[in-house]
């Protein structure tokens, strides 16, 4: 089973509490750390997250720096340091060049856990960093695929089983298009990425498990 989980609202987070971006980005992450444990202890071998969409680079460079700063202080401090978490194989996923720039400096961290995990066997987990669907489905039109088969083929994931994604909403955004196909469950927490609780996980699982999803 393949899971994507798309961490929205740590901004909102940030201004509902008055903290700074990379507080917030701080918190978020470490809940994201959480939540990869809850999935896995559900069953779930494939987990991917979205970290940084294409379109987060339209905000002011220091939010984007935010990004950076507060997701090295997780990988440092909540992912490395866990020897459950360093069972599990990371890999780092992206649809845009970036020569030592902002997106270089998000994927950093994510680059070293990558190359530390990359013989593990337990369990996946995508880093979706400097990511977008449309970007991904331009350059798969660029083989010339003769079927929408050929099409998909070209996608980075996996086929997607379950997206959640956290706030009030369930929308797509930047996510991957490709990898969605006519079984995959869409639901939303509610809250906000940092807020999301492990009881927030294990329903939404339950549900998807109730609705007789035969890949769960």
């Amino acid at each position: 089973m393949h899971a994507l989980y798309i961490p929205d609202g740590n901004k909102r987070y940030a201004q509902k509490h008055r903290i700074s971006l990379e507080e917030a980005y701080s918190e978020g992450g470490k809940n994201v750390a959480r939540i990869i444990r809850w999935l896995s202890e559900e069953g779930v071998k494939d987990i991917s997250v979205f970290v940084l969409a294409e379109h987060n680079l339209e905000r002011p460079a220091e939010d984007v720096l935010a990004i950076a700063r507060g997701s090295r202080h997780v990988i440092e401090h909540y992912f490395i340091p866990n020897p459950e978490m360093m069972k599990l194989k990371f890999e780092v996923i992206g649809t845009i060049e970036d020569n030592q720039g902002l997106v270089s400096k998000v994927r950093a961290p994510f680059f070293e856990i990558a190359q530390a995990t990359k013989n593990n066997l337990d369990g996946k987990v995508n880093f979706l960093v400097g990511y977008s669907g449309e970007s991904e489905i331009t350059k798969a039109l660029k083989s010339t695929p003769k079927t929408y088969k050929d099409l998909v083929n070209q996608s980075q994931l996996k086929s997607i089983d379950l997206i959640i994604r956290a706030g009030p909403i369930v929308r797509l955004s930047e996510s991957p298009i490709l990898p969605i196909n006519k079984n995959t469950a869409f639901f939303a927490t509610g809250s906000l990425n940092p807020e999301v609780t492990e009881k927030d996980v294990r329903n939404i699982l339950r549900d998807y498990r109730d609705y007789g999803n035969p890949n769960y």
